[in-house]
């Protein structure tokens, strides 16, 4: 009985659901990256914060939910995109982000961000005011540095879908070889 007892706990705990032998800092693991507890939930604080500086308030639980699910996605993209931008030697650069800031192409983000009360319109002035104040104000820089994290985001994934989108192409001949195709019955 005693061996039978010993063989049973040896057993659960050896098992697959076994927790002894089991890393307790991972959270997941994105394209073999394994990504640690402190670093997602630190993550999770600074999406929380940006948050409750967007809307000037506590957060509800479904917020909670769908910050903590953001950052997960946020991950992903990071990890998994993050290589194919690199392979494919897409990057945005500081003067880049200047532009889309204060700049001639103005992000869409940024034109909300930076409106002016009385024209209802975008102001690069104020943009400009607050790009130069950012580093005196620690509360501006973490905004800022949460702003131009999604900016730099969106901006690399419209240049690598653009190079995908502009190296498909398909020729004459080979629009005339599918029309004979599908002309043809059997």
């Amino acid at each position: 009985i005693a061996v039978a007892l010993l063989a049973f706990l040896l057993t659960d705990l050896l098992g697959s659901g076994s927790s002894i032998f089991v890393d307790r800092e991972t959270v997941g693991v994105i394209d073999g990256q394994s990504v640690k507890y402190p670093d997602f939930q630190r993550k999770i604080e600074e999406a929380e914060t940006f948050a409750k500086m967007n809307s000037q308030g506590s957060l509800s639980e479904q917020q909670q939910n769908q910050i903590r699910e953001g950052v997960w996605r946020q991950l992903i993209s990071e990890i998994a995109l993050g290589k194919l931008y690199e392979n494919a030697g897409v990057a945005v650069s500081p003067e880049e982000i200047y532009d889309m800031a204060a700049g001639e192409h103005i992000s869409p983000m940024l034109a909300q961000l930076f409106v002016n009360q009385q024209t209802g319109a975008y102001d690069r002035s104020m943009a400009v005011n607050f790009l130069q104040q950012k580093n005196q104000d620690p509360q501006a820089s973490f905004y800022w540095k949460n702003v131009e994290t999604s900016l730099v985001s969106n901006r690399l994934m419209e240049k690598y879908m653009s190079l995908i989108q502009k190296s498909c192409y398909i020729t004459k001949a080979q629009v005339e070889v599918e029309k004979a195709k599908r002309a043809n019955t059997a």
